[in-house]
């Protein structure tokens, strides 16, 4: 009965509230957003990588405008010269785009007239095995697919559900802008653009330099070429001057570049950060000046019924009834507000307006957001009830 009263007591002032009411609204708003976001980056954290960065090296190459036939002979020369490195264990030529979140490169794929998009990547035959990539069914490419008729590709399960709807996807034969390619792997995830980002459809292409050169995609542009290493553990920096200047011995028309994959991960994280703090910043202020707008307007109210608070406690009333009232009749205040933002956010689930972030996600950030504003509410409402809760009904009244 309280409850109603206080519902009840509220609306009949809800002119005098309106602005504390959408200023709470949209706070719990932004909130949400905040919420949403940083929920949804935790959760990608706590997934697998799906590959090893860890004791690996990222050599970037420009060969500018260097024949063909030249880089592709320059590219064996750089692999028999890291052969005479007792810290390289692998090596494998890519150009996928490890650690940089912002980059893709998406293509379309069909099969039996079913279109899905994916990002596309490349690597070599040591690919898998420079960054410790499980294969999940059928295996990496090999020597093998050098006879094959159709290019050979590998895919994650992601694209795999997406693509073939239920079915096995080893062996699949798939097109891609009318060329036949032929599914010889499967990977369960590889999320290359960072730990925060979010599991995509990937589709791996094979890097063969034993190809005739027309047909070599990877000597085609020099844009975004990788050579990646593996090292034995602790492999210390001064292995990466003796790398390059031997590597420069080499590929004497090549521009190289070194680089930790460690490295490059901590710069993709911090990237993937600056839209989330941001974003926090401003709920932190938007909460700060909604907090105190709150608790004037609750010390506001409060001194202004002295009187009435005071006749109450005349009448009986007690010191907890008064407290339980002000804190009540703030947070209903609050789920006015609540309540509006709730008809707004809960249609982004329900419209599935983000694709890529899982429900549960949403439903968490929102309960989390309500949690949030009634403590927050709560906060701002507990000096004002309790100096509420000591008036006395003799100095009250005599005031009035």
């Amino acid at each position: 009965m309280m409850i109603k009263h206080l519902f009840k007591l509220i609306w009949n002032r809800k002119r005098h509230n309106l602005l504390m009411t959408l200023e709470i609204f949209i706070s719990f708003i932004v909130l949400f957003i905040v919420l949403v976001t940083v929920i949804f980056l935790v959760s990608n954290y706590m997934k697998p990588l799906g590959f090893n960065y860890e004791n690996v090296w990222i050599i970037n190459i420009d060969w500018q405008n260097t024949e063909k036939t030249e880089i592709i002979e320059t590219l064996y020369q750089m692999e028999h010269a890291l052969n005479s490195f007792t810290e390289v264990t692998s090596s494998a030529l890519s150009n996928a785009l490890l650690f940089t979140p912002m980059a893709m490169s998406i293509d379309d794929y069909e099969y039996k007239g079913h279109k899905v998009n994916s990002h596309s990547l490349w690597g070599d035959d040591r690919f898998a095995e420079v960054l410790e990539i499980p294969i999940i069914e059928g295996r990496w490419f090999d020597r093998s697919d050098d006879t094959s008729l159709k290019e050979p590709v590998v895919i994650n399960r992601k694209l795999e559900k997406e693509l073939f709807q239920g079915e096995n996807g080893v062996g699949k034969i798939i097109l891609e802008d009318d060329e036949e390619k032929i599914v010889v792997g499967i990977i369960n995830d590889l999320r290359n653009s960072g730990e925060l980002t979010r599991s995509k459809n990937i589709l791996l292409n094979r890097i063969n330099l034993n190809q005739p050169v027309d047909k070599i995609n990877f000597v085609k542009e020099n844009f975004g070429k990788r050579l990646l290493i593996k090292t034995v553990p602790g492999t210390d920096a001064q292995f990466e001057e003796r790398l390059l200047r031997q590597l420069s011995s080499v590929a004497k028309n090549f521009r190289l570049k070194s680089l930790r994959m460690e490295e490059a991960r901590t710069s993709a994280n911090k990237q993937s950060m600056i839209f989330p703090i941001i974003l926090a910043i401003v709920c932190g202020f938007l909460l700060t000046n909604v907090s105190l707008g709150l608790f004037g307007v609750i010390w506001y109210n409060t001194n202004k019924r002295r009187a009435e608070i005071g006749l109450r406690r005349a009448l009986g009333s007690s010191a907890k009834g008064i407290y339980s009232q002000i804190l009540g009749e703030a947070l209903v205040l609050a789920t006015f507000g609540i309540l509006l933002g709730s008809l707004l956010v809960i249609q982004i689930p329900i419209l599935n307006v983000i694709s890529f972030i899982e429900k549960p996600v949403y439903y968490i950030a929102f309960f989390l957001s309500i949690i949030f504003i009634y403590i927050i509410t709560s906060i701002c409402a507990l000096y004002p009830s309790k100096i509420a809760a000591g008036i006395q009904p003799a100095m009250a009244l005599h005031e009035e």
